[in-house]
């Protein structure tokens, strides 16, 4: 069994994806934090996180 989905695109995201890749490479905006609640962070974590040691590792791919 598989789901077929459809989904739209909006123009009013485009702002947010020149943000982070201004010049065609992925760099982290300074605004970051308007979009970084913790409810966002916890997802990140649970997405692409790890435990080390006392702490987290967050997996960003690519950032320079």
């Amino acid at each position: 069994m598989f789901y077929d989905l459809k989904t739209y695109t909006f123009r009013t995201f485009n702002c947010i994806q020149e943000a982070f890749y201004p010049e065609g490479k992925k760099v982290v905006p300074i605004f970051l934090q308007v979009y970084l609640s913790p409810l966002a962070l916890a997802i990140w974590v649970m997405d692409d996180g790890a435990k080390v040691s006392s702490g987290i590792k967050l997996g960003t791919n690519g950032f320079v």
